[in-house]
């Protein structure tokens, strides 16, 4: 009787929990349609199906309880806070044993099954943890998650099989926490983020090979204040112009070691583009983990992207242990890097692979410090620089320069600051391209040219010492007989005359030339290679242990009122007279 009574309570109870479970969705295992849209607040069980059928929208707080399981039908998403003046909560906490899973209801799964999930203004408070996205992806435009003008927290997440991007931030779109988080297989990039908020990107998130093509950057990171771009193991992609600074207090972006920058073609960094903008990167890596700034291109050629471009409110800026290969693909005016009216500093970097000039400074841009960096294969010049600035090039730089390329003094160039400077020996020619004139008013100008240093110069260019009235330099070129100075033509055939030489006038108050070589010079039928012209002399120039030769004119001549000290000068293949007094 006992057993029978038993068996009897029993099938009832069964029969009781089978007719409640039909009806009762809190129940353990139960499979859910959702086929409206969801207005009063829900809480998704434990060990549920829900089958998300088209589009539905959500206006309500929502909880998903860990080991839910939510399946979306083909072209189905989830909309959170779709219409203006909606306020939602989503809540979606997974555990390691438990996660949540957002994946296709098809029998035979696949990437672009169904579009996923949105979350625009209203969707405020958001949090996703241990949750897994997968198959998702169908509309190009919106990814698998989609986030607008909100921002939202992802920790310990898996994004998997995708089309499409994974993750697109737009409008303000941002992450309130982005941690713990993994990528793969995604068909494009794993996150598309505005510039603005790619510093909300947080750490030990894992990018497998297969997790896309990166991080794209959109648009420009023009909010004030101080951020940081965490390294991680894909590159951040700048699609088009990414303009960096605001007013005010301006934009210090940092790029932590590690970092990898790649550009699609014709992209480039502008800092401080529009007028009373500020900015300031630091990019310092290390020997383990520089920082390298690339092409996107699969096969990568020169000049695949435009550069970097510093206006002059770009302040303060930084690169160590820096590679940047693969710019340059700009207009002939401009560099790989150009640097304008403000001071950028280089040092152990690599610049390779560029097309045009690799750093092209110009009105009033220069060095803070420029030491210890390498050119590896750079066409054309290295640096293109003012005159008044070519003391900022620092010491023990590799250049590597190509025949007839070195660092550029632009054309009909003055050296007219105030001072005392040195131009270093370099492993490439300092280059003239027109009239070098060196000479300032007041205490004038002091220049020593280091031992061994080569300067050569274009057709018809010269070295005025001084050139302008009431204007002062004292020029020291002290050589030596291993490492002497030496002024040469630029031609890659030189010949007789191809550049004028060198003019020394009035107020060049002493200036010495001592184991020196003054070669090809005299392109005028009546001047020579070296001249004294303006009253030069007063306090005489000094010329010694010095060889001229293959003068198109004269060797040396000296106008009526200046006069020349010059001790073991050798003249060769002259086609004028080696000594002129006028």
């Amino acid at each position: 009787m006992r057993t029978k009574l038993f068996f009897i309570v029993s099938m009832s109870l069964a029969v009781l929990l089978y007719s409640c479970e039909k009806d009762d969705p809190t129940l353990v295992g139960t499979t859910i349609e959702i086929n409206d849209n969801i207005s009063e607040v829900e809480t998704w069980k434990e060990g549920n199906t829900y089958v998300i059928n088209g589009t539905i929208r959500v206006s309500s707080n929502l909880i998903i309880e860990p080991g839910t399981i939510i399946k979306f039908m083909e072209g189905a998403k989830l909309d959170f806070a779709y219409w203006d003046n909606e306020y939602v909560t989503i809540t979606a906490k997974g555990t390691e044993k438990k996660p949540i899973l957002f994946t296709s209801a098809s029998a035979a799964p696949k990437a672009g099954d169904y579009n996923g999930i949105s979350l625009y203004t209203g969707a405020k408070n958001c949090v996703f943890e241990y949750c897994i996205f997968e198959y998702g992806g169908k509309q190009e435009s919106l990814g698998t998650v989609y986030i607008e003008n909100t921002s939202v927290e992802f920790t310990s997440c898996i994004f998997r099989n995708l089309k499409n991007d994974a993750i697109i931030l737009s409008n303000d779109g941002a992450f309130t926490k982005f941690e713990q988080n993994s990528f793969n297989n995604i068909e494009k990039n794993a996150i598309s983020i505005e510039a603005n908020y790619a510093h909300t990107i947080g750490a030990n998130n894992n990018f497998t090979a297969g997790s896309g093509y990166g991080i794209l950057v959109t648009q420009n990171l023009d909010n004030s204040g101080v951020y940081t771009w965490l390294a991680h193991n894909t590159p951040y992609i700048i699609q088009s112009n990414i303009r960096i600074g605001a007013q005010g207090n301006g934009v210090k972006l940092t790029l932590n070691p590690g970092v990898t920058i790649k550009f699609t073609r014709d992209s480039r960094f502008e800092l401080a583009y529009w007028d009373n903008d500020f900015a300031q990167l630091i990019a310092n890596g290390t020997t383990e983990n520089p920082i390298l700034f690339t092409s996107n291109s699969t096969s990568p050629v020169a000049g695949d992207y435009i550069g970097l471009f510093f206006y002059s409110g770009a302040r303060n800026c930084e690169f160590n242990y820096v590679t940047v290969e693969y710019a340059g693909g700009g207009s002939d005016i401009d560099g790989a890097i150009n640097i304008e009216e403000t001071g950028v500093k280089f040092t152990n970097c690599v610049f390779k692979e560029m097309k045009n000039s690799t750093i092209k400074l110009k009105e009033n841009g220069e060095f803070t410090e420029f030491s210890n960096n390498t050119f590896i294969n750079t066409p054309k010049n290295p640096i293109e620089i003012r005159a008044n600035y070519v003391h900022t090039i620092g010491a023990n730089n590799t250049f590597n320069a190509a025949a007839n390329t070195g660092i550029l003094i632009s054309n009909d160039e003055e050296f007219n600051k105030q001072g005392t400077y040195t131009w270093l020996n370099h492993d490439a020619p300092y280059i003239v391209e027109g009239n070098l004139r060196i000479g300032a008013t007041g205490s004038g100008v002091k220049l020593t040219i280091a031992a061994g240093t080569t300067l050569t110069f274009m057709t018809g260019a010269k070295l005025e010492i001084p050139y302008w009235e009431d204007s002062y330099a004292v020029i020291t070129a002290q050589g030596t007989a291993e490492n002497p100075i030496v002024f040469t033509s630029n031609s890659p055939s030189p010949a007789k005359g191809d550049w004028w030489g060198i003019d020394f006038r009035k107020g060049c108050i002493g200036s010495s030339f001592d184991y020196c070589e003054i070669l090809y010079a005299g392109s005028s039928d009546y001047w020579g290679a070296v001249n004294l012209v303006d009253e030069a002399g007063s306090n005489p120039v000094s010329l010694s242990n010095t060889r001229i030769a293959h003068s198109g004119s004269h060797g040396i001549t000296v106008d009526a009122e200046s006069s020349l000290n010059y001790s073991s000068v050798t003249f060769e293949d002259i086609d004028g007279n080696n000594y002129v007094k006028l």
